[in-house]
């Protein structure tokens, strides 16, 4: 069997893929150190067709019979056995691929990664990886793949061919991108009405102003009488920049939408762009008269229609960021918000300059000014468009439901409007005469120390009472889940009643038979005293045996307080199999137990490890039920990653489900006729509740292991 049953022990993966790429660019075969593995391309064929036409019937048969593509490839690249799935997955028949390499029908884009990850696997850093990469299939569209990869060795450890395992995930990922699209409104709820009012302000707003202009209301286009009117172009700008936003916010967009809406933040953009080269090179393009003619009242010099420089830079900056709102990639999500930011401070410091009087703060000479109700506007679009976007960058933070972004939610208001506020107090009090600077800037600092103190107190108070109502969820989770976990304790020693039977009897009928037979010796005056205290010694041998079968059994069924002591993992998982032993014999299976030596301890409850083993051995009993081949489940215990200690439990059974094979460890998940369904739900958090982590594995061809770490207490003498 060779180099194919290692096969049968590891998991799918399309390395093939990463092969060709390699191929490619290095001479002859896929890596040097793989020219030894056979003297010629026919002995390698020969190899593995032998291997494979000498593995059981029932093995072939569900390698081609398989719901999912898999393959086994050349270290050259070329297909050498593919299964019906893969050849329905890429649209070519079986004779079809096995003329060619996987690198034909590999997207040029991946083949970078494809190297790395490759070359990783044959310099032994990988034993298998997952990979989602594209094919190209036969009539011309790209086909989105989940690959698994391993690389088969021999017993001398070199190369011999790979494993592939090709799930089609094309629809997900279109569905992921279409919801990609949409994501902008994929946001809490609490975000809705904020990026509702970014979106009504400019349109009401813009509307109003623009209705002003058309009929010649002065008072629609400013506040008050003498500060700046906000111009025909600017309201425009709002007009476009509230109709994109509001399109790209929809929870359903339909093609003609995002059209226009990127059309809308295009229009805004390029009359900021083309209002500040007017501004910066003195040019007339005719854009600022477009509805109304004239002079602007006052400011003669300027067209009604022409923005401030400031307020062209801002719509400029606004409709980029809008035409980047719907991309998921990274870098435009950042510069989106980095576009935002830069346009609130504009906005924000135009605010501050009516506040406090500073002209040159929402002016540049000699052109116009920003108009007190156009920075107002601009701010409410920008925080609009934060909220908007709150699954990353700025956002996260502020958004995220833990206790950061609660006290953030509530002091950032206040850390911005506190010292606006209290910079306009102390200025009308210095310009009414009631005090000078001096005394006016001790108040400013005094005040400004004693409200920040006060936020601070609110924000500690906030997050004593929010840790304090987590502390009291956990409890009442954790309590729920001993009492659960009791529960199915009970029941599992109630459904292994009759194997811990049997395994009681043995100890039993040992001491009923050692008792009648010494009982003999001594009524017929045989007995030598020797024998005698053998035979005794062997009674209480057998008794005690009894008696920790019993005691395993109420630690196990017992309702007490979790009791987190110093363990020794070997002596754990010996415990937990002694229980389950009488019911694998009684279905015809057997438990190996591998167990390392000088593992570190452990800190845990020993009752609720008990019970985490118990179940994934029965569960692995249960997986060998209509199996074939052997059954045996192996438990086995060693220093894992990271100085933890690691516990495996392996089965050679129907394997996990090929659909969402995470979903075993949901609650009220089971594959069983009558199973609960809440057996590895209790046993993962039990071992989150360590410290540790719980997962499964596939084996290839069937089977599952499942694996957990527990953190070792290092520094302690060694269990044993």
């Amino acid at each position: 069997m060779g180099c194919f049953s290692q096969c049968r022990q590891a998991n799918y993966s399309d390395l093939s893929v990463r092969m060709g790429m390699l191929a490619a660019n290095l001479p002859g075969h896929f890596l040097g150190s793989a020219n030894t593995a056979y003297a010629s391309q026919d002995q390698r064929d020969a190899s593995w067709r032998t291997e494979f036409d000498a593995s059981s019937g029932a093995f072939r048969a569900t390698f081609d019979h398989a719901a999912i593509g898999k393959a086994l490839v050349d270290l050259d690249g070329r297909w050498l056995k593919v299964n019906r799935a893969l050849c329905q997955i890429v649209g070519y028949s079986e004779a079809e691929l096995l003329a060619t390499d996987f690198q034909t029908i590999t997207h040029p884009d991946d083949l970078d990664s494809d190297l790395a990850l490759a070359r990783q696997l044959l310099d032994g850093e990988l034993d298998h990886y997952h990979m989602e990469k594209r094919y190209l299939h036969k009539q011309g569209q790209v086909i989105w793949i989940l690959l698994t990869a391993s690389l088969v060795r021999d017993s001398l450890q070199r190369p011999c061919y790979f494993v592939s395992q090709i799930q089609d995930v094309t629809q997900r990922k279109r569905t992921d991108e279409t919801a990609g699209a949409h994501a902008v409104q994929a946001v809490p709820q609490r975000t809705a009405p904020i990026v509702t009012a970014a979106v009504l302000a400019p349109l009401l707003i813009g509307g109003i102003v623009l209705v002003g202009w058309l009929i010649g209301a002065r008072p629609f286009q400013t506040l008050t009488p003498g500060l700046a009117s906000m111009k025909v172009n600017t309201a425009i700008s709002f007009l476009l920049v509230g109709s994109a936003l509001g399109l790209f916010t929809l929870p359903k967009r339909r093609p003609w939408q995002s059209t226009f809406a990127r059309a809308a933040a295009t229009g805004a953009a390029l009359i900021g762009g083309l209002t500040i080269v007017e501004h910066a090179f003195h040019f007339d393009l005719g854009i600022d008269e477009f509805l109304i003619s004239g002079d602007e009242p006052l400011n003669p010099s300027t067209p009604p229609g022409r923005p401030a420089p400031a307020t062209a830079g801002c719509f400029l900056m606004l409709g980029v960021a809008l035409l980047l709102l719907p991309s998921q990639r990274p870098e435009a999500r950042r510069l989106l918000q980095w576009l935002v930011v830069a346009t609130f401070l504009v906005s924000v410091l135009a605010l501050a300059g009516y506040v406090y009087g500073v002209d040159s703060l929402y002016r540049v000479p000699p052109f116009g000014s920003m108009a007190v109700h156009t920075a107002m506007t601009i701010a409410i679009v920008c925080v609009g468009m934060l909220h908007a976007r709150t699954d990353f960058g700025l956002m996260i933070p502020l958004r995220s439901p833990d206790l950061g972004g609660t006290v953030a939610r509530k002091l950032l208001p206040a850390v911005a409007g506190v010292p606006l506020i209290l910079g306009w107090f102390r200025l009308q009090g210095q310009q009414l005469g009631y005090y000078g600077t001096e005394f006016g800037l001790a108040l400013h600092s005094v005040a400004s120390i004693f409200i920040c103190a006060m936020l601070v107190w609110w924000g500690a108070r906030s997050l004593n009472i929010a840790d304090a109502r987590r502390r009291k969820v956990e409890q009442q989770f954790g309590k729920h889940r001993d009492e659960l976990a009791h529960a199915l304790r009970v029941n599992t020693m109630g459904e292994m009643a009759a194997g811990i039977a049997h395994e009681l009897n043995q100890p039993l009928s040992a001491i009923a038979n050692y008792a009648r037979g010494s009982a003999r010796r001594l009524r017929d005056g045989t007995g030598d005293k020797t024998e005698l205290i053998e035979v005794a010694d062997s009674i209480v041998e057998e008794s005690t045996r009894a008696a920790e079968i019993i005691r395993a059994l109420r630690r196990s069924v017992n309702k007490s307080t979790p009791q987190q002591t110093l363990l020794g993992v070997n002596t754990v998982v010996q415990r937990a199999t002694q229980l389950v032993a009488g019911e694998a014999r009684d279905r015809g299976a057997a438990l190996q137990i591998i167990c390392a030596d000088g593992l570190p301890q452990v800190r845990g409850d020993q009752v609720q490890l008990t019970q985490v083993i118990v179940n994934l051995l029965r569960n692995g009993l249960d997986a060998l039920q209509g199996s074939r081949g052997e059954k045996l489940v192996t438990i086995e215990t060693r220093l894992g990653t990271e100085g933890a200690v690691e516990i495996l439990v392996t089965d050679r059974g129907c394997g996990l489900p090929a659909e969402n094979p995470e979903g075993i460890f949901e609650a009220f998940f089971t594959t069983k006729p009558h199973g609960l369904g809440m057996g590895l739900a209790i046993s993962r958090s039990i071992i989150e509740a360590h410290g540790g982590r719980l997962w499964a594995e596939p084996i290839v061809p069937v089977g599952a292991v499942f694996r957990f770490l527990l953190p070792a207490e290092h520094g302690l003498p060694y269990a044993n």
